[in-house]
């Protein structure tokens, strides 16, 4: 059986059910909200408490994490992937395999002054590029042998 449980995701053993015991107890940066479990894969929803700036994005933030872990080994649970996302959890579904989620944010509009006429903003936003203007994620990834990766 796996329960979130404040910022802690657990598995038990509970079978019988009258011996049930806890095998493992892993934290989960942020408030986990939802998760899903198929397989020996598990994927976890939180919000962060402390929204993460955003690289060369002034003001932007993540505040979305989808935490993967790997349930192969139910005592020992391994983190697999994280997933830092700008917006906020809407909701998700697993459909065959897949995890949808729908995430709401803002534009990263740039840096504009509503002080300033408006020839100077307009120029701001031409010299932008698409990218710049949508929100963007951080994945992180733990291979088994140890270390991480981000992209």
């Amino acid at each position: 059986m796996y329960v979130l449980n404040g910022s802690h995701f657990l598995v038990y053993d509970v079978n019988p059910p009258e011996e049930t015991r806890e095998l493992s107890r892993m934290g989960i940066e942020g408030f986990p909200g939802q998760m899903f479990v198929r397989g020996d894969m598990a994927v976890i929803f939180s919000t962060l408490a402390d929204p993460i700036p955003v690289k060369d994005e002034p003001g932007a933030t993540y505040s979305l994490k989808i935490t993967l872990l790997d349930l192969t080994n139910k005592p020992l649970p391994q983190l697999v992937r994280e997933i830092y996302l700008q917006g906020y959890y809407h909701t998700a579904r697993l459909v065959d395999g897949f995890v949808h989620v729908i995430v709401s944010g803002y534009l990263n509009l740039p840096m504009l002054d509503v002080g300033a006429p408006l020839a100077e903003n307009l120029e701001k936003i031409e010299r932008s590029t698409l990218a710049s203007w949508i929100p963007t994620l951080a994945d992180v990834a733990h291979p088994q042998e140890g270390g991480s990766t981000r992209d």
